[in-house]
């Protein structure tokens, strides 16, 4: 080959694809892509409807290469950044083949006990689900579906639905079928009797002897695939510790190689069916929580560099269109106009013009754009092709940015996404009518529960804003949120007051650093009636089972690896793994997830997530409440006068500023927030004598913040600088007959901080005359003149040292540099009174023979 040619090969040839069918009933029969050939895998259930799937140059080039490797048994590593499709391309290789593909999702708690197997108690939902899914597919692969449909109704069977059962193919062809299928049943005996075998151990087991066995031994999902020839795939694969990849390494040393599973008592190896394939994915070990593989496990996997396909303005293209190819029918421009606005807003994030709410450069990637796209197709019928795309851009590109990069992206969706429309005001402020047999039920959904009543939830501009950009998000019910945004910015009440008016249950986790994923998932408890171990859904697995709206509080405070374990059910697969039961749990058609969180800039304690999980569910920034509105949401939902809501905001405006410019209410404890003006209104607005009851409200309000403090001043005030570390604020509240007029008070505050100074600067200028009368002594001594008995040259060399301590202490210890950083709270002040009372002993079992030269400076600094 020439130079131009093998880099052709490279990097422009599209690699060809070719699917062959069965002319009966279309089922594919192999997949030819390149020059690699698989046969699929012969299925005689029901085609399961194939998941969307651009067949662009990089789409094709990954896939001829897993194609490539898998004839030769290698274990395939595809490592890309977030968004790119290494999994997407997986799957849809094992659903064209008819692969059973197992998913195992990987992350630092993942154990290898959930891999292999282990000792568990018995729970008859594992295998009694097991067996069921057996029997249909037996049933279904014996007999002719469209006969036995009666019985199907009879049983209340739902694993088929009517569908199924009627079949969609021609009456020749289904004819054809049903002969094919009477003369493979004695193939099929052999599995009848296997399965007979096992139902008759299910039930000496479970039933007759009433599941006596507390513990046995449950295969893992690995070992499960192992045994019956499926594909698996483990997803974060560098996520899990170095203990649990360990039980992997065996499998990737030879296409023949196994594994004994010692912990069961085995000697013998897992038999390895042929058809047996692994697969992992990662993303590079430049994101958080990311790392790299160790070198003797990554040596063992054929790796492949996963680029982003929309690098490539064809794939893009192609990308866009099998979304969105069949509402574009009669506006086949509106492809290319996406394709151009999302390229505009690439170009945007690369060269950082753009931020997200904080201040961050945000995260793009195709699973972005298909979010767009989804949603796009789900609302065309409603809304129009152009309205839709409007929407949606809206919602996936500028919900995350700040205000500034919002206002830039928006032009860009009105130039492409709005290209051709004559109205645009018109078309965007208009409702949209529903088409015929639609019903408002049927595009938003009602829950089970009765409607409630929401008059306590004010309805500004800004709050009217945060719910549109929520409820454009439901309205498809597909896509997971992520709120970020700053304390009392009514992230949680928008989301409770949503379910409230569409009637579905809010379910609230309140995440913390010691937070466990069996809080998520679930986990055995012993059952008060029989004594036994059951497992016990957690709110999570619950919530995904009936359809609740559940919100994870406080998202960034949980621990990294109990978030990557909800990987899979945040992105476009929306299954949750149980690995204790081994159940995969998909969710209720009302099901949605939301997570809430505080900037991990700018409150302590947050962790920084990775871009491999934000970028899964949709980001949506909230920012404070406008101070001018903080009036009418008082004023109205606490009942009190607009004037008293006036004074409440104008004092949590001068509380703000002495924040920023001070060190008070720095601390963790610290802090006034909108929750603590909705009590202080609402204790105002029940009282009877207004100004009294206005500030004692107040005072009992903030009287946890206060008490740290004036502990902390009582602390300090010890050594004679409470004056530095408080500042105006505490002593403002509790000045007596306080006005309250904020600028009266202040200057009143002021006042009284100028007596307060007065008397303490008067005290250290005595300390400084009494160290003045030391430096004299000990110059009289030094000079032999002193007028006192001669101490000799050790106590001599004693007041020299005790001078110099003296002063070096006033120095490092009390200067007023050091006492000022004791207001970050009462640790430091407790370390700092530590090396006060050391000083002192020091003093005291040092210089106690020099008596009346050492008694007026220990009474000096005893202040």
């Amino acid at each position: 080959l020439t130079e131009t040619t093998a880099q052709w090969r490279l990097t422009n040839r599209t690699p060809e694809y070719q699917v062959e069918k069965n002319p009966l009933d279309g089922r594919v029969v192999a997949v030819r892509v390149g020059h690699a050939k698989l046969l699929a895998t012969p299925s005689s259930g029901p085609p399961t409807p194939m998941k969307p799937f651009a067949l662009h140059r990089p789409s094709l080039t990954l896939l001829s290469r897993l194609c490539a490797a898998v004839p030769q048994s290698e274990s395939v590593l595809p490592v890309g950044e977030t968004g790119t499709g290494k999994t997407t391309a997986i799957q849809h290789l094992a659903q064209l083949l008819s692969r059973p593909l197992t998913v195992i999702d990987l992350s630092n708690q993942t154990a290898s006990s959930d891999l292999l197997g282990g000792f568990k108690p018995i729970d008859a939902r594992v295998p009694g689900t097991e067996l069921q899914r057996r029997f249909v597919e037996l049933f279904t692969a014996t007999f002719m579906r469209r006969r036995m449909r009666g019985f199907w109704t009879a049983l209340g069977a739902t694993a088929i639905t009517a569908k199924e059962l009627e079949g969609s193919d021609s009456p020749r062809k289904r004819r054809k079928l049903e002969e094919e299928t009477i003369s493979t049943n004695a193939s099929s005996e052999q599995d009848w009797r296997t399965f007979e075998e096992d139902v008759n151990t299910f039930e000496a087991q479970h039933i007759l002897a009433k599941s006596k066995f507390v513990f046995t031994f449950v295969e893992g999902p690995l070992i499960k695939a192992l045994r019956q020839g499926h594909w698996v795939l483990v997803d974060e694969i560098n996520l899990a510790s170095p203990e649990t990849l360990e039980a992997v390494t065996p499998l990737l040393q030879s296409p023949r190689s196994s594994i004994t599973l010692t912990e069961q008592g085995s000697l013998t190896p897992i038999p390895r069916h042929s058809s047996f394939r692994i697969f992992a994915s990662m993303n590079p070990a430049t994101d958080v929580g990311k790392k790299d593989l160790p070198p003797n496990l990554r040596s063992r996997f054929t790796e492949l560099w996963v680029p982003p396909p929309d690098e490539d303005k064809e794939a893009l293209l192609a990308i866009v269109k099998q979304y969105i190819s069949h509402c574009s029918l009669a506006d086949p421009a509106a492809i290319m106009d996406v394709a151009e606005f999302y390229a505009e807003v690439r170009r945007l994030t690369e060269s950082r013009a753009i931020a997200d709410g904080s201040n961050r450069r945000p995260h793009f990637s195709m699973r972005t754009l298909a979010r767009a796209l989804t949603f796009t197709a789900d609302v065309t019928p409603v809304f129009g092709l152009r309205r839709a795309l409007w929407e949606g851009c809206l919602m996936a590109f500028t919900m995350t940015l700040d205000a500034k990069s919002a206002d830039i992206v928006k032009p860009l969706a009105e130039r492409w996404i709005l290209r051709g429309v004559k109205n645009v005001s018109s078309v965007l402020s208009s409702v949209p009518m529903l088409p015929k047999g639609l019903s408002r039920d049927d595009v938003v959904q009602r829950g089970p529960l009765p409607l409630q009543n929401t008059d306590d939830y004010i309805l500004t501009p800004s709050v009217q804003r945060k719910l549109t950009d929520l409820s454009r998000i439901i309205l498809t019910r597909l896509f997971p949120v992520l709120i970020e945004g700053p304390t009392s910015a009514g992230k949680t009440s928008a989301i409770q007051y949503l379910a409230q008016c569409t009637g579905h249950r809010f379910v609230r986790i309140n995440n913390h650093e010691h937070t466990d994923i069996q809080e998520y998932l679930g986990t055995y408890v012993s059952d008060p009636d029989s004594g036994k171990l059951v497992f016990h859904d957690g709110l999570l697995v619950r919530a995904l089972r009936e359809g609740h709206w559940i919100v994870l509080d406080e998202l960034n405070l949980a621990p990294t690896d109990v978030l990557e374990s909800l990987n899979r059910l945040l992105d476009d697969n929306r299954e949750l793994v149980i690995p204790e039961t081994q159940e995969i749990v998909r969710p209720h058609p009302s099901f949605m997830l939301f997570a809430t969180q505080n900037p991990a800039s700018l409150y302590g304690g947050r962790k920084v997530l990775s871009r491999a999980f934000r970028n899964r569910p949709l980001e949506v920034h909230f920012t404070d409440v406008p101070q001018a509105e903080l009036e009418v949401i008082l004023s109205e939902r606490c009942k009190i006068h607009p004037s008293r809501a006036q004074r409440i905001v104008a004092v949590f405006e001068e509380l703000q500023k002495r924040r920023q410019t001070g060190r008070v209410f720095e601390t963790k404890q610290g802090f006034a927030t909108l929750r603590d003006l909705f009590r202080w209104a609402n204790r105002a607005a029940c009282s009877s004598s207004p100004n009294e009851h206005f500030v004692s409200a107040f005072q009992h309000l903030l009287q946890p913040h206060l008490a740290h403090l004036r502990a902390t001043s009582n602390l300090i005030a010890h050594v004679g600088k409470a004056f530095v570390a408080l500042g105006l604020v505490t002593l403002e509240l509790y000045v007596p007959d306080t006005p309250l007029d904020p600028i009266v008070s202040h200057r009143c505050a002021l006042e009284f901080w100028r007596g307060e100074e007065s008397r303490l600067v008067s005290r250290i200028e005595e300390l400084e005359r009494r160290l003045e009368g030391v430096r004299a002594r000990l110059k009289g001594i030094a000079m032999g003149g002193s007028g006192t008995a001669d101490l000799g040259r050790e106590p001599d060399l004693k007041l020299h040292a005790l001078f110099n301590e003296i002063h070096l202490f006033l120095r490092e210890v009390l200067s007023p540099e050091k006492v000022w950083d004791l207001g970050d709270g009462l640790e430091r002040v407790g370390t700092f009174l530590g090396s006060v009372q050391g000083f002192l002993a020091r003093l005291g079992r040092g210089y106690e023979a020099l008596g009346d030269v050492a008694l007026p400076v220990v009474q000096a600094v005893e202040l």
